[in-house]
């Protein structure tokens, strides 16, 4: 690797260990610091990396860069008859309030709109640079040793306070320590993490076997192949100790996928099974080292809790909010000012979030942002897919497996939570997708 390479590699490796120290990066001074980061490296990246690795990642980084733009446009103040015409109830809000007459901004926090746009066009550059990246596997081994230093520190930190069961992170009372949760200040949260890392793990196991097969003696079989399963099945008790109900679910059908993306991959039926084994064995590990620790919220969950619990009477009232600007949203970021124009006599207390990612996309960034998500989404899985076609060798399957088992599991629990909104899961799907796809198109990869 060059010095500009390197030292990319190495921040990009950094980046990782470090942005979920601070309470997952949800503190806004750790947005800034992604933000200027993120674009620091981009000055770096034109100046050296892969000339190709643009090609399949383009799509869905400049979907991601556009959402983000689209939010800081909703925070400029518009002619108002401009407004009246694309959202009148932003007019109507504006009048109320007394803002400036003749403008009104389309979002309901113009502030929050604009701040935040700007880490989710950060968020469409780091999937950019991630691309840039170079494939030798030196630089692969590198970017996986940040993944797995952040994972042990995460681990170990959180097992500190899971068993002296204190609810302090960093010197701060964070309440109850009965959940496990990292420097997450919620274990939800926490757990998405988790199930991206278990993504990276699992698919670090199969290329282990695979490499496995070309050892003589089984002692260096068993040192290739223990490392990356025992690794699993750690971070797969420690997900269940989260207590996420949403994290273990989304884990397991992730896992499952990646268990059938293999065997589609591999025209080999049986290597699917790989996917259903995976998970029995870590709910094996859960219940020997603690059943009710690790999963007494599935046993304590009642019918209710699975039909009329109070987010369901939320998303409920969110589509009556979605209907009063269903073409531009509340704005982005702009939930939480938005949510008491509907929130029901029952539901008390302030909601910062929906608990449905993709719902509050539909309502802070309407119609017109709905697409633009659908469209990066979509170009997003579509590239996966062409580049897993593509790949050749096991390393590249490696780690498209990983950011493929990475997205199916984020798109599950984002329809239960909202764990996109930590700056360190976010960026660390981003640098996943965009390392996978920095394969070129129709290259042999041999």
């Amino acid at each position: 690797m060059t010095k500009t390479s390197g030292f990319l590699t190495l921040s990009i490796a950094l980046l990782m260990v470090l942005l979920p120290l601070p309470f997952g990066g949800v503190p806004r001074w750790s947005h800034t610091t992604l933000q200027l980061v993120v674009f620091s490296l981009l000055v770096a990246s034109l100046v050296q990396g892969e000339e190709d690795g643009w090609r399949r990642v383009r799509r869905p980084a400049l979907g991601l860069a556009a959402l983000g733009l689209y939010g800081v446009l909703q925070s400029f103040a518009w002619p108002s008859a401009v407004v009246g015409l694309v959202s009148p109830e932003h007019l109507r809000v504006a009048e109320l309030v007394g803002e400036q007459p003749g403008s009104a901004a389309l979002s309901l926090a113009p502030g929050a709109s604009r701040f935040y746009g700007l880490t989710w066009i950060g968020l469409g550059t780091l999937m950019l640079i991630a691309s840039r990246l170079p494939r030798r596997p030196s630089a692969r081994v590198m970017l996986l040793g940040g993944a797995i230093a952040s994972l042990t520190f995460q681990i170990l930190y959180g097992a500190r306070m899971w068993l002296s069961r204190t609810g302090t992170i960093w010197g701060l009372d964070r309440g109850s320590a009965d959940r496990f949760r990292g420097t997450f200040i919620n274990p939800d949260h926490f757990a998405l993490y988790m199930e991206i890392m278990l993504a990276v793990l699992l698919a670090w196991a199969w290329w282990s076997i695979r490499r496995a097969g070309w050892m003589r003696t089984w002692d260096r079989r068993i040192l290739l192949i223990a490392p990356p399963v025992i690794a699993w099945l750690t971070a797969f008790t420690v997900l269940a100790f989260s207590g996420s109900r949403a994290g273990l679910l989304a884990a397991v059908v992730a896992t499952v996928a990646q268990g059938l993306i293999l065997a589609m991959r591999q025209r080999r039926l049986h290597v699917g099974a790989a996917g259903i084994l995976a998970p029995a064995l870590g709910l094996v590990a859960v219940a020997w080292i603690g059943l009710q620790a690790g999963l007494g919220r599935w046993f304590g969950t009642s019918a209710a809790e699975l039909t009329w619990n109070a987010r369901h009477d939320a998303w409920l009232a969110g589509l009556e909010l979605w209907q009063l600007f269903p073409v531009t949203g509340v704005g982005m970021a702009a939930f939480r000012e938005g949510f008491p124009l509907v929130q029901p006599v029952g539901l008390d207390g302030a909601w910062l979030h929906i608990h449905n990612d993709w719902l509050e996309i539909v309502i802070t960034l309407g119609v017109v942002g709905a697409l633009l998500f659908v469209w990066a989404i979509g170009s997003l899985l579509l590239a996966l897919g062409g580049a897993m076609a593509d790949a050749e060798r096991s390393l590249d399957q490696a780690v498209l497996l990983a950011a493929m088992g990475a997205v199916i599991a984020t798109m599950v629990h984002s329809l239960l939570d909202f764990g996109l909104t930590m700056p360190a899961n976010a960026a660390l799907l981003c640098i996943l997708c965009g390392l996978a796809l920095s394969l070129p198109p129709g290259r042999d990869a041999a």
